[in-house]
Formats: C-alpha cells, structure tokens, sequence
C-alpha cells in the first residue's frame, strides 16, 4: 500500500552535518541521539517548554528507506542564530519575570542544543558570537558546509546497501526509481532566505531593511547576490554544482532577513506560564511584505537563461501580506511559476477572517479543531496554488496542524494509553484514528475549496521531519510514513460518522456521505497513490527539466 512514497519537505542532513564536526562516523545513514543529559541542567518549567519535541533524529536514510520513502527533497538549514538571543521584552512581564528566574542565560545553548539536535559546543561558539555581536555569514558557516556534507554522501554506501543520490533533473529521478531499489533519490532544496543572509552584526536583523544605513543595505544586498550566484553554480568558491541548484527555497523562516515578513510561529503561554513566544523574540518584520531588497532577490531566484537555472518560490513561514503580495507580482508577470507550499496544514480560514485583526491570537487556536494561524494555508492560499498547478505538502506535525480542540481528542486516548493496561491497544488505535480524522480534514478541506477533482491533483506530504517539530505520537519517524498512508486508506474507504472541518471561514462537520463526496467519485487508493508519489512525480515531470528551469547543466533538452 502505496508502492512507495516521496517527502516534499525533510531535514535529514541538519543534525548530522552539525555532529560531524565535533563527532566522528557522523553520516546520513544512523539516527543521532540526542544529548538528554543536558536537560538535567535545565529547571523544569523550562524543560515543559520541550514537551512533545522530538530532540534525537527521525529521518536518517534507515528510517526513510524503512518508510518506503524513494524520493526526498532535502531542506538545506542554517540553524538562525535568533534561537539564542534571549527576547529583550514582553507583552506578559510576568510570564517574561517567571522565565528569566528559572532560565539562566547561561542555560539557553543547553536548551538550543537540545532543541536543534546541534552538539552543545557549537551552540555555545554560537551563542558567544551572538553575545560579541559578531558578523554572521550563514552561507559559509553553515549552507555550503551542509550542501558539501550531502554530496560527500552520495560517494557512500551502507552496509545494509542503501545509498543516497542527488538528482538534478526529472530523468536522473525516473532512473533512480526504476533501475536502483536500494537508492534514495535526493533534490537539493533550502529553508529560509537567511541560509544566503550575511550580516557584519546580527543586531542588524533587530531593523528592517529600509531602515538600515545605505552602506549596511548595500553589503546585505551584494552578499544576497553573491550567495545567489554561489547556489547556482555562477561563483565556483564555495559554490554548489550549477546540475545541484536548488529546485526550491523556503523564502522565510523564523525571524527577519530582510526579505519578506515571516508568519507568527512561535507559541504563547497559557496564564502566567511562559511559552517559547515569551523566550524568542518575532517581531522584527512579523506579518509584513515583501521588502524592496526581497522584489530584487526574488527576480534573481527565478531567473533564467542557458547559463543559470531558476528557482522556485516555497511559500511556507512568509506572512499572508507577503504570500498574497508575491502572488501578485505572479500575475502581474504573466508567469508559469508554480506556487509550492512545501509543509504545513490549513486553517480554514478565508483573508478576511485574517485580516479583520491581522494578527495570530492563541484564541485562534485554543478551542479549534485545526490551528487557525495564519502559518496555514487560507482559502485565498489554497485557490491560488491550484490555480498555479502548484504543490501542497500536508505535515503529520502536532505542533502545527491541529487546535486546541484537536489537541483535546489526542490527550484522551494518550491519557489512557499512558495507564498500559489492558485499554493501551484500542487507546493506540483509536488515537490513530484521531491523527488521521486531523490529516483527512486539512485534505478534505483542500477539495471543498477547490470544488472538485482538481484539488486531488495538488496535495501530497511535506513531513518536516527533523525541523524542530511534534510528530505525531503514532508516526514518530520518517520510517512511519508509510503505515500512516496505509492507515489512511480504511477511513476514506469506510469514512467515520463525521470529521470536523471549517467551510466559509466557519466550523463545520463532514458526514461520511460529505467526505465521500469530497473524494469526486475517485477510488480511496488513487487518491492515496496520489498523496503519495503520483503529484509530485507529474510536478517534477512538468517543472524539473532544463526546458522550464534552463541551465546548461542537469536538464531534458
């Protein structure tokens, strides 16, 4: 059940290439353990702020092979250096009170490492040069070194026989899939338009860009373009192969980079308890447009010609001003860009809902079904992708995808899994259950938007799997993805008495004779086939080639 899969958004080389460099036999084939030890140094009000983060590795190339995964796109990540920078104020002063009396500034690279998976003493040289406010240059201290890590691997194979390669163009992926079962098939992508950010002092990033003194814009903006020129395989120092040009990048991340404003992310506390909203600090640049530096880098992206390859925009972290401004500049251009939101859920809502208060409040989450953030995908969102014939990547994530009230159905059945007795069997499947009811409403949400077969044609799993994420308890690992979509298909072939959902920006409940309708007469298994390999193969059919992206290298001519 499916034949296999494909992951449109997957950190497998993040933690290793960070542990290669202080650990020996570091490689992309075993999990990497996390240093535990390192939260008995932490209080336990700061160690609640973990909870539910998976901290060792979930998508080393055993897991992944054991998921039946053959096709990967391997987000490349800086680790921002704002994960160490303590936030300087609050909005809850006691929440902030609270934090700083059991959190010492000596304690956060433990907590940053334990977060990150990066080995505490590079947190700490980190965490000292962001204390110095020294220069930061992202490309060179840590997205050049992760790309080089990843193609050091491809000259390696397992023991078990699994190797990795990194395809450039949609025939290399073909031949991988048909002529070599025991590779995996990576295309090299980035996350966060800080991967090709270099600043001389990270407090530049505490101003916008407009704001900064014209020689500060002028070095971000050559250092963008050099970065730019080094990815495509322009610039030969410390730059990629032209044939590895990343197919996509992440535009935004957590925190500003002079480019496009990022969507709120980060979760606030509940009553005097702080969450990770009242540590890190978001604000620079939250829920803005897209900047005049970002119009210039995003020309730059996409364009094209015999000697560089184009690259595609992932809207994923930008805000929903920045999304629907970059939607705009597609349609002003007349473009053939597909729009790629490689990770996430939906939040059922329509622009209006959002923009009637333009900002995230945890009411937004806290009783819903499915959170409501304007990280998710909108109405707005959903039509515009489709109508781009572009991709969207559903993620079995729990800090991101359900509400509160989604939150609620998981505790039951984890509260009575967690007595082991003789309940914990159908506590675990029932709890299945509720995961999948959670995947099938952002889905079902998808087609009832879109209003036909169509929107099947556009969805697919982005599981974020070591991006600092809550994976669902069921499907902890990349090696789970296949039993999740297994366990997909008896719910959409006999679909429960009701689903909850959102339509027209308000909640409302599916009937198992509403979500046989939403399936527009198409047999459970193909729509499970294509979840899980098809879209993105005919994506990758249409849009990886040297026709549409040009380049010399790497291509269908």
């Amino acid at each position: 059940m499916p034949a296999y899969l494909i992951d449109l958004h997957c950190h497998p080389s993040f933690k290793p290439h960070y542990n290669a460099v202080t650990r020996s036999a570091i490689n992309l084939w075993e999990p990497i353990p996390a240093e535990e030890h390192l939260q008995d140094q932490l209080s336990a009000q700061v160690t609640k702020i973990l909870d539910g983060t998976r901290l060792d590795s979930q998508s080393n190339l055993l897991e992944l092979s054991r998921g039946k995964v053959r096709g990967l796109f391997v987000a490349i990540h800086p680790m921002e250096r704002g994960w160490l920078k303590h936030k300087e104020y609050s909005s809850h002063p006691v929440r902030d009170l609270l934090l700083r009396c059991v959190l010492r500034e000596e304690d956060i690279p433990a907590l940053g490492a334990l977060l990150s998976g990066v080995p505490i003493a590079t947190v700490t040289e980190m965490k000292n040069k962001v204390d110095r406010d020294d220069e930061v240059n992202y490309y060179h201290e840590d997205t050049y070194p992760e790309y080089d890590f990843l193609v050091k691997a491809t000259e390696q194979t397992h023991p078990s026989g699994i190797k990795f390669q990194i395809v450039s163009n949609f025939t290399e992926y073909v031949d991988v899939i048909a002529n070599k079962p025991n590779t995996i098939a990576g295309i090299i992508t980035l996350e966060g338009g800080h991967a090709l950010l270099q600043m001389e002092h990270l407090s530049w990033q505490e101003r916008n860009y407009s704001d900064l003194p014209e020689e500060s814009r002028r070095y971000i903006f050559n250092k963008y373009v050099l970065n730019i020129q080094k990815i495509k395989g322009l610039n030969s120092f410390k730059g990629f192969k032209p044939e590895h040009t990343p197919f996509f990048i992440t535009l935004a991340h957590f925190f500003n980079n002079f480019l496009v404003g990022h969507a709120k992310s980060f979760g606030e506390g509940i009553g005097v308890l702080p969450g990770m909203d009242t540590l890190l600090d978001q604000e620079q640049e939250l829920n803005a447009g897209i900047s005049e530096l970002g119009l210039l880098v995003i020309e730059r992206l996409l364009r094209k010609s015999d000697q560089e390859r184009r690259i595609l925009i992932d809207v994923k972290h930008m805000s929903w001003q920045a999304r629907k401004e970059y939607y705009a500049i597609l349609q002003q251009r007349g473009s053939d860009v597909p729009i790629i939101f490689s990770h996430g859920g939906v939040n059922g809502k329509n622009a209006a809902d959002f923009e009637a208060r333009g900002v995230d409040r945890i009411d937004d989450i806290a009783n819903e079904y499915l959170s409501r953030w304007s990280i998710n995908l909108l109405d707005e969102d959903i039509r515009e992708i489709v109508a781009s014939d572009g991709l969207m990547g559903i993620a079995p994530h729990e800090g991101r995808v359900p509400g509160g009230g989604g939150l609620d159905l998981f505790k039951v059945q984890k509260r009575i899994r967690d007595f082991d007795d003789h309940r914990r069997p159908d506590a675990e499947n029932q709890l299945r259950r509720e995961y999948i009811s959670v995947l099938l409403s952002n889905f079902y949400h998808i087609a009832d938007v879109i209003g036909g077969a169509k929107a099947w044609d556009h969805v697919c799993v982005g599981s974020d799997y070591d991006g600092v994420m809550n994976p669902f308890d069921s499907y902890p690992n990349s090696g789970d993805l296949d039993r999740l979509l297994t366990d997909m298909l008896p719910l959409m072939e006999n679909p429960p008495a009701r689903i909850h959902s959102y339509r027209h920006g308000r909640p409302f409940v599916l009937t198992a004779a509403e979500q046989r309708r939403l399936q527009f007469g198409i047999a459970p298994s193909e729509l499970i086939a294509k979840i899980a390999f098809r879209n993105i193969e005919l994506f990758l059919s249409k849009y990886f080639n040297r026709r549409y992206l040009g380049g010399k290298v790497g291509g269908i001519v």
